[in-house]
């Protein structure tokens, strides 16, 4: 039986830090370990001390570890923010 290989190579979460985030994350890098795809997080909104170390606990618990996180802060209009990042990091996903 032949395996074929998996279409998705990079999947983008954007995410906001609502109460769902650690759940949104396990399912997120579930899926990513599935496909064995690298995982873009990007957060469209500003980067402070208090929300690097709330992504950082969260991301401490999550089960899949070894997928391969890249992590992107940025401004502006949420939807055209990440259309822009889907172009620029080649999303599948």
């Amino acid at each position: 039986m032949t395996t074929l290989p998996h279409p998705f190579k990079k999947v983008l979460f954007g995410f906001a830090f609502s109460p769902s985030l650690q759940l949104n994350l396990h399912e997120v890098t579930r899926l990513a370990h599935y496909f064995n795809a690298e995982l873009v997080l990007l957060h469209v909104g500003e980067k402070t001390d208090e929300k690097k170390h709330s992504l950082k606990s969260h991301l401490e618990q999550i089960e899949f570890k070894e997928v391969p996180i890249s992590i992107h802060w940025e401004l502006g209009k949420p939807e055209a923010v990440i259309l822009e990042a889907c172009t620029r990091f080649q999303i599948d996903l």
